[in-house]
């Protein structure tokens, strides 16, 4: 009777052992999991606030639309500064996209060679938002006696860049 006793207790000391010793592994294995899920949230979280930095810079690089007028102006004024002469400055119809907008212009100019480079490299590196597309140089045949350096004719289209009024919204938003 002492050992059926004894077997008894012992039994279901060893039955409570045993399930113990597996609700130990399974909160072990429910914390390891929690810690990754931190550790990747923690990751994210640091890879959310890099993106919300970046698109608040990019944001912050395109000029809202009453900046337009200033941008052609620079890009005039650019131009008689290196005295290239421009035959056609078109502005084309804007188009919308999801998170700006952007005016075309369909643009002529002439120059040396240099003066052209000299006159996008400068136009690309305003503070705001120009990028050229289709860059056609032209050397023209003229009846005007050869210069040091030949006159080239340069048709592109320059695309400026703007802020919708949803986007100019959230700029000041993030800006706080």
């Amino acid at each position: 009777m002492l050992g059926v006793g004894y077997f008894l207790v012992v039994s279901s000391q060893y039955t409570k052992l045993e399930n113990t010793t597996l609700k130990e592994e399974e909160l072990k294995q429910a914390y390891s999991q929690l810690s990754f899920r931190e550790k990747r949230l923690s990751a994210e979280d640091q890879s959310t606030k890099f993106l919300s930095n970046k698109y608040k810079h990019i944001l912050e690089s395109i000029p809202p639309q009453k900046e337009v007028p200033k941008n052609i102006k620079q890009i005039t004024a650019i131009a008689n500064e290196l005295n290239i002469k421009i035959t056609k400055l078109k502005r084309l119809k804007s188009t919308n996209e999801e998170y700006y907008s952007k005016i075309p212009i369909e643009f002529e100019a002439r120059g040396t060679y240099h003066k052209l480079a000299k006159f996008i490299d400068r136009v690309i590196n305003i503070k705001n938002l120009v990028t050229f597309n289709e860059i056609i140089l032209i050397n023209p045949v003229s009846n005007e006696p050869s210069p040091q350096e030949p006159i080239l004719k340069l048709n592109t289209i320059m695309e400026i860049y703007y802020q919708t009024p949803k986007e100019q919204a959230e700029t000041k938003s993030l800006s706080r």
